[in-house]
């Protein structure tokens, strides 16, 4: 039989060890911090997304899914909103709204 030992050794003392939180590059987390939003919540409404938001600027950012190729943006004070893939995002320079 195997040796099935799952077990894991933690880093040593002297081991530089870094955790690295930022979303992957090339994904619609990285164009919405870029764009001056903040994860808020998930995963309600939806069962798998998350909403992130920057309310200075009445901006709100719905990712369906974590496996969503698709984010809608929209002004929360209008109800106006769009639907964009990630390539129409890093396309975006600046999100007016009724803030402004």
């Amino acid at each position: 039989m195997a040796d099935t030992d799952t077990t894991t050794t933690p880093p040593s003392d002297t081991e530089d060890t870094v955790l690295d939180l930022r979303p992957a590059a090339d994904s619609i987390k990285a164009e919405l911090v870029r764009l001056g939003l903040t994860y808020d919540h998930g995963p309600d409404p939806l069962p798998d997304g998350e909403t992130w938001r920057d309310y200075q600027r009445n901006i709100i950012a719905v990712i369906p899914s974590q496996s969503s190729t698709t984010v809608t943006i929209g002004d929360s004070g209008t109800g106006i909103s769009k639907t964009l893939t990630v390539d129409e995002l890093k396309q975006v320079s600046r999100i007016i709204t009724t803030k402004e």
